[in-house]
């Protein structure tokens, strides 16, 4: 096992905070950024715009995200900590309720960039803080917090379900959305925040090399873009195989959100016992192995709902496991957490885009095909973020320049 990068054991002499606000923020920002799938339908009946035009949401969405992503990680090194996420969230719930009244496509083009921002602000937030707080005890503890997204990612299409039966519109689902933020943010505000290590001394702490950020980023950048472009489109493309009658489009999303969240709770308990390395060179295969099958399946009804269960559960541990992976290498800061999500910000609205455009050109058929070409591209560039840290790993242990110096 290769020794942690200077500093990033320092959170062990600290006091060990409570994490639970964190879990609650996360619920909360798992529902925010997963509704927009499940509501796509609902909303281009009320814009009347077609399947490639309101696709530009999810571009916008991302847009804000990685701006949020990118500005908030400064911010967080400048220790605003819980205030700054707490704002997030307000934030984040002030958009969710413009959303539900907004009549136009333009009008909701112009909201889900304050709604990515916010969203960006929180998931830098979640994941510095929770390292912080934790040091050499995050691993388990990021696993639970990204479990904490699933479970509001899975409760997302239930509550656009129960939201379409009762008030025949989507609208009070953002509503009802926005409460758990605002929530968050009354736990959050009060409670003092934790500071890094490298954050505490720089000449302690260190910084990773911006080089070996952007190789870890391009890993974040693929993976959320399969499984947002997964999440993203499971509704219309069950809608579009005809899968289930009325109610099969979200109960496909919800199986998938559903898998993945359990997913995720099995991974607080695997990284315990198994290195990040295999953790993640396990799921990304078996992410691309369910992709495979529902190329292959081509709309067939029980291989496409048992893809999603095993897709669900190979794509569940990969966000947590690099950051805690990484997290061994190099000191973790907002600023480098910036550049992780940022880049995952990238992938969220990147591969959306591309298979609502294809889903309108090519038919259904083109969205699981994007996916697992994808797929395999992340299992391949997270074999070049394994050899890069390794090589670099053996270069300090034999008396090369310390990570701080190798910019």
């Amino acid at each position: 096992m290769t020794a942690p990068a200077p500093g990033a054991d320092a959170g062990a002499t600290r006091p060990v905070r409570p994490a639970w606000m964190y879990l609650v923020a996360f619920v909360a920002l798992g529902l925010a950024s997963s509704l927009l799938g499940p509501a796509i339908s609902g909303l281009r009946q009320r814009t009347g715009a077609s399947v490639g035009a309101i696709s530009v949401l999810f571009v916008c969405g991302s847009l804000g995200y990685l701006v949020g992503s990118v500005l908030s990680g400064r911010g967080y090194d400048r220790r605003w900590g819980h205030r700054l996420m707490a704002a997030a969230l307000v934030l984040q719930a002030l958009a969710l309720v413009a959303a539900a009244w907004a009549p136009t496509l333009l009008a909701l083009a112009l909201v889900y960039p304050v709604v990515g921002l916010a969203g960006g602000g929180t998931d830098v937030g979640g994941n510095t803080l929770l390292v912080w707080a934790k040091g050499h005890h995050a691993p388990p503890f990021l696993n639970a917090l990204h479990l904490s997204f699933g479970v509001g990612a899975l409760l997302a299409p239930l509550v656009v379900n129960r939201a379409l039966a009762w008030t025949d519109g989507v609208g009070a689902a953002f509503v009802v959305v926005a409460v758990p933020s605002l929530v968050a943010a009354a736990l959050l505000a009060p409670r003092p925040s934790p500071v890094g290590a490298a954050v505490e001394d720089h000449a302690t702490g260190g910084h990773a090399p911006r080089w070996l950020l952007a190789v870890i980023a391009a890993f974040f950048f693929l993976y959320v873009g399969v499984e947002v472009g997964f999440g993203g489109w499971a509704y219309t493309y069950a809608q579009e195989i005809d899968l289930g009658g009325t109610n099969g489009p979200a109960i496909l999303t919800a199986v998938f959100w559903g898998s993945f969240t359990f997913g995720r709770l099995l991974s607080v308990w695997i990284a315990h016992r198994i290195e990040p390395v295999r953790l993640l060179a396990g799921s990304c295969a078996l992410a691309a192995a369910a992709a495979l099958v529902m190329v292959i399946a081509d709309g067939e009804p029980v291989a496409v709902w048992a893809a999603t269960v095993v897709f669900g559960l190979g794509t569940a541990p990969q966000f947590a496991t690099m950051i805690a992976f990484a997290e061994r290498h190099l000191p973790l800061t907002g600023e480098a957490t910036s550049w992780f999500l940022g880049a995952a910000g990238l992938g969220g609205f990147a591969m959306p885009w591309l298979i609502g455009q294809l889903l309108d050109r090519r038919g259904a058929t083109a969205m699981p095909w994007a996916v697992f070409v994808a797929a395999v591209i992340t299992c391949a560039w997270f074999e070049v973020v394994r050899r890069t840290l390794v090589s670099r790993a053996a270069a300090v242990a034999a008396g090369g320049r310390p990570a701080q110096a190798l910019h």
